[in-house]
Formats: C-alpha cells, sequence, structure tokens
C-alpha cells in the first residue's frame, strides 16, 4: 500500500478514485439497494397473496359445507384465476374436478385436473390429480389415456392408489394379467390393517 507524506496528497488520490470509479461504485450501490427492498417488497406481496388465497379457500369450503354448490363453485374458480400460483389454486381445481365427476361431467372435470398437472409446483397435488385424471379416463372409456397419464407418476405415498387404478385400466381394456400385476404392485405397497387392502383382495380373487 502507497504511503502518503501528506493529507493533500491522499485528498488527492480519493478525488482520482472517485472521478475514475465513482460511477460504477454508485451503479453498484444502487443495484444492491434495488435488489434489496425489490426483494422485501417481493416476499411481503407473495405473503400477502397466499394469505388471501388462504381467507378465499376457507370461505369456498364453508360453502361446500353448506351444500352451496354453485357458490363452491364460483370461489374455486375465483381463487384459480387470482391466485394460481399458491397451493390454494390446486386444491380449489381438485375440489372442482371432484364436484363435476358428482354431477357426470367428466369433461369438465379432466379440464379441472389437467389444470393441476399442468400448474402446479407441489409433487403430491400434481400426482393426486394424476391418479383422478386417470380414473376420469376410465370413466370415459379411455382406458389407454389412463395408463398413459399414469406413466408419468412419481413414486411416493400415493404409489398403492396408481397402481390400482393402472389395474382398472388394464381390466377395462381385457388385460388381466397386466391387471392383476398392478393389484399385486398395489397390495405388496399397502400397509398390513389399510382398508383398502380388503378391496384388491377382492379385486385380485375375481380375476382367478
Amino acid at each position: 500500500m502507497d504511503v502518503y507524506s501528506t493529507e493533500e496528497e491522499q485528498l488527492e488520490k480519493l478525488r482520482e478514485f472517485f472521478k475514475r470509479y465513482g460511477t460504477s461504485i454508485i451503479a453498484a450501490l444502487i443495484i444492491v439497494v434495488v435488489v434489496t427492498f425489490g426483494w422485501r417488497y417481493w416476499s411481503s406481496h407473495k405473503e400477502k397473496v397466499r394469505g388471501l388465497a388462504s381467507v378465499g379457500y376457507e370461505q369456498m369450503l364453508n360453502f361446500y359445507a353448506q351444500n352451496k354448490l354453485q357458490e363452491t363453485k364460483l370461489q374455486a374458480l375465483y381463487i384459480r384465476k387470482e391466485y394460481p400460483a399458491t397451493p390454494y389454486a390446486s386444491a380449489s381445481s381438485l375440489l372442482l374436478a371432484k364436484m363435476n365427476v358428482d354431477e357426470k361431467d367428466y369433461a369438465q372435470a379432466e379440464k379441472d385436473l389437467h389444470w393441476v398437472i399442468k400448474n402446479s409446483d407441489i409433487a403430491v397435488l400434481k400426482n393426486l390429480a394424476r391418479i383422478r385424471y386417470a380414473r376420469v379416463a376410465i370413466a370415459m372409456k379411455k382406458p389407454q389415456q389412463a395408463i398413459k397419464t399414469l406413466t408419468e407418476f412419481k413414486n411416493s405415498g400415493l404409489s398403492p392408489m396408481a397402481e390400482e387404478v393402472k389395474g382398472d385400466a388394464y381390466l377395462a381394456l381385457g388385460e388381466k394379467q397386466n391387471a392383476k400385476q398392478a393389484y399385486q404392485a398395489a397390495l405388496k405397497s399397502l400397509p398390513i390393517g389399510t382398508p383398502n387392502r380388503t378391496l384388491l383382495q377382492m379385486k385380485l380373487d375375481n380375476l382367478g
């Protein structure tokens, strides 16, 4: 490091330094300030959006509990439109699909489930949507589509359910051996005492 004999020399060097690098330093400081406050604003905004979506979702569940089905649908559609990046949008779309299945509107249920598969970034919701999408496909006499959907399924705690639906799809195609293998895989993954084991065993027994 240079040692300057007088304060005037040190001040002159500082003036030269800032003359040469001052603009870059100021620009860098501005960027740091903008990024910091921008991140804080984004985090605050994101938390606010999540809070609003949570309140809307709670309202939707209240409508559903009171059997106000039209209000439930409108609220679910609103959440999906206004807060698409939140988990509440995907959960709302799953409820919409269930309601449409109850009304035998399988085409609309298919769209609702496809929305979750395409937009959700939560693996368990995406996988649940794939399973339900496959069930809807079977109901629409499209078992091949059901099997194709389940090939994209990622291993998780929902695997037994996915294998069971895959077995149903193979059975709808008349492929009993493949159906049997899928049911066996589902049974193998289910813990002893799980209620659904009885139904799975019945499906296997019916195959002979």
